[in-house]
């Protein structure tokens, strides 16, 4: 009887054993093993604009551009709210969005590549800009009223890797993005020279769309 219950016991201890080491192989080496194999499965463009204020207002904002060509804008593709309008106008700081409003908001718009987003020398930036360092650089805004507004513009590309480590497979979310912004504090009617920021091939985990960095 006592020789059941040791057998028993060693059973179990042997399956906690075993569940655990599959456990610790399937979640905490997701990035180690052989890759199999690499499905891509989704690339995008958001452009964001992110507006405070209390008024009807009117701005000019940095718009993605690449090689001097807007990121196309695509109605069905974007969204804002209903009494807001908006144009690509060019000016004299080049062409830019012309972005009416009444109340705070956002508009956001995608644009979805048939290339892979490329996150370390990213082609669409925010334009105009000027004063370059590696990650910084000088942009202008304007507004008509008192007005927090944020503006960027995120690349991302999703895509799974099928990983073989020792007895066991896993198919795992990869996601990897750049993100590039500017934030401008507008206290009263007039332009502004703002800093951007640029931030390159950053890794994402978990089922991403924007990951959580990103956002």
């Amino acid at each position: 009887m006592v020789e059941r219950k040791f057998y028993a016991l060693i059973s179990i201890f042997s399956l906690v054993v075993f569940v655990t080491i599959f456990l610790i192989h399937y979640y905490a080496y997701v990035g180690t093993g052989t890759i199999e194999g690499i499905k891509m499965e989704l690339s995008v463009y958001r452009y964001l604009v992110e507006v405070q204020a209390n008024d009807s207002c009117t701005f000019y904002l940095p718009v993605p551009s690449k090689d001097s060509r807007v990121m196309e804008l695509n109605p069905t593709l974007m969204s804002a709210p209903e009494n807001w309008s908006w144009s690509i106008v060019n000016i004299r700081y080049g062409k830019m969005l012309e972005l009416n409003v009444t109340g705070g908001g956002t508009f956001e718009a995608h644009l979805y590549p048939d290339e892979p987003v490329n996150t370390k020398h990213p082609e669409y930036l925010l334009e105009p800009r000027y004063n370059l360092s590696t990650s910084r650089y000088t942009t202008n805004v304007y507004g008509n009223c008192s007005a927090n507004v944020h503006v960027e513009i995120v690349g991302e590309n999703h895509w799974y890797e099928y990983r073989k480590f020792y007895l066991w497979s896993k198919k795992a979310v990869r996601c990897e993005c750049y993100k590039d912004w500017v934030d401008a504090s507008i206290e009263r009617a007039g332009w502004l020279e703002v800093e951007g920021r640029l931030e390159t091939e950053k890794e994402c985990h978990g089922e991403c769309l924007m990951c959580v960095w990103c956002q």
